[in-house]
């Protein structure tokens, strides 16, 4: 009884970062902590927005982590859903 050997490929689960985006604003997150992130606070989240400042919080007042848009879509396809102040924001044409 001969071995057989099955070769799956692998497909890549990185995201790149520049496919991040705040979840509450839609404006690009970079793979850096807030600056200024106060000591008291505890560890700082590992992402923020472009100007250093921390991810828009969620509704329960919660830091966020990003989201991946799908670059595949194209501009302004977003793989998840927007919260409804992100939504407002980027109707607004807030979005960086």
């Amino acid at each position: 009884m001969g071995a057989t050997s099955s070769t799956a490929s692998a497909v890549s689960t990185a995201v790149r970062a520049e496919d991040l985006v705040c979840p509450g604003c839609g404006s690009t997150a970079v793979p850096e902590p807030p600056i200024q992130w106060p000591a008291a606070a505890g560890q700082a989240p590992e992402f923020s927005h472009r100007d250093g400042s921390v991810l828009c919080p969620d509704a329960r007042g919660r830091i966020t982590e990003p989201v991946e848009i799908d670059p595949a879509a194209g501009i302004g396809e977003w793989r998840y859903e927007l919260t409804e102040a992100g939504q407002r924001a980027v109707a607004a044409g807030c979005r960086s």
